[in-house]
């Protein structure tokens, strides 16, 4: 397989800022359960007059509203202490942390405030500097992961961090393994054990260590699943027809752990509504199994637009469906309107076909198709 052409689209799944932004939306719709069931704070109970001194202290140092502020002051109930708050905030700043981080980390784990700095916050950040985070990476860290400072440096975090570094020797690598593994993972009950027992049994089923690798760099956190999870979402995969040794295995891995049966189920409705067959869907996902990542509604509309107006029939996007992927409002409508422009002043010949337009990088359309015209044709800048 030809894999230069989805190389555009492997790379950003190597940036840690895209994964966190998929993963955020796939954990959306448990996260406010979470926050509330598991983080004692949540629980606390509500004291009726929050201590104005705190309250003015959490307004005055990190910007939140007095409302806000009085509400984290009623969840820490007893616990809450001036003292401790400053001592850890300072900290975090001090260390680099921005407000924004702060106010994001207290809000969602206002039990925060009445840790141990000496004892339970330092070490977590330092040790994370150490390894290389920068003080931006701390702060989303603890600001998207409740758990990170509240589970032991010793028995959790550093485990994780030894089962990373154990598989990928490489450092950069490594690096782009623990930033995904903690910017995403809610360090559940034994994940430090899941990730070698998941390792172990996924070899023995005979995954190739490439793909162990790029699970590892990608999507650590599906490591840290239960053992017979991920062996059935292995099973699922071998069902689509994407065999173990693929290079296709880890993403199609990733994308089937990404949704239910009946969320997959609705999508292949979409697919097949928009006239493709079962094999137009499983040669589309043995191309490219990412695109299965798009929301039905999401589809449905690109499936929509490609056929009226651009007339692509469903084997021809089943073909290639990291078409699919691209921002209609982005990528698409933008280059074909440039195109049309250039066609209509004899730059280019109607027979030119748009896909290389469509598929091409960023930086050369815009230095082949808009810089090298603008200056005769400023239309084209609209």
């Amino acid at each position: 397989m030809n894999l230069v052409r989805y190389s555009h689209f492997i790379r950003n799944v190597q940036n840690p800022t895209v994964i966190v932004s998929f993963w955020g939306r796939l954990q959306s719709s448990f996260t406010t359960t979470i926050n509330h069931d598991k983080d004692p704070s949540s629980s606390a109970s509500f004291d009726d007059y929050p201590s104005s001194e705190l309250v003015g202290y959490l307004v005055s140092s990190c910007g939140l509203p007095s409302e806000a502020a009085a509400g984290i002051c009623r969840k820490l109930g007893s616990r809450a202490s001036v003292q401790k708050a400053r001592m850890i905030i300072d900290f975090l700043k001090e260390s680099g942390v921005s407000d924004v981080h702060v106010r994001k980390a207290i809000t969602i784990s206002p039990i925060l405030l009445s840790s141990e700095l000496e004892k339970t916050v330092k070490p977590k950040v330092r040790a994370f500097l150490d390894w290389g985070f920068s003080a931006r990476d701390v702060g989303q860290i603890i600001s998207m992961n409740y758990r990170i400072l509240r589970s032991s440096l010793e028995k959790k975090i550093m485990p994780v961090v030894s089962e990373l570094r154990a598989f990928l020797p490489n450092d950069k690598r490594a690096f782009v393994s623990m930033k995904n593994f903690f910017f995403c993972s809610l360090l559940g009950h034994d994940v430090e054990k899941s990730i070698g027992t998941n390792l172990s049994a996924l070899r023995r089923l005979g995954v190739a260590d490439r793909s162990l690798s790029t699970l590892l760099i990608h999507w650590p956190m599906l490591l840290g699943r239960k053992p017979c999870a991920l062996e059935k979402m292995v099973e699922r995969v071998k069902e689509l027809g994407i065999d173990k040794d693929s290079l296709m295995f880890p993403y199609a891995l990733f994308t089937v752990s990404t949704m239910t049966k009946p969320v997959w189920d609705a999508k292949v409705d979409v697919l097949k509504g928009a006239g493709w067959t079962q094999e137009n869907i499983l040669l589309a996902f043995n191309k490219y199994p990412l695109f299965m990542t798009i929301s039905a509604s999401n589809l449905k509309k690109k499936l929509e637009y490609f056929d009226q107006e651009l007339g692509f029939k469903p084997s021809r996007l089943a073909a290639n469906p990291t078409r699919l992927l691209f921002s209609i409002e982005k990528r698409v409508t933008p280059r074909l309107a440039v195109r049309k422009i250039l066609i209509s002043k004899k730059v280019l010949k109607e027979r030119e076909g748009s896909l290389a337009i469509l598929d091409m990088k960023k930086d050369r359309f815009y230095r082949e198709y808009v810089l090298k015209h603008k200056d005769k044709y400023p239309d084209i800048l609209e």
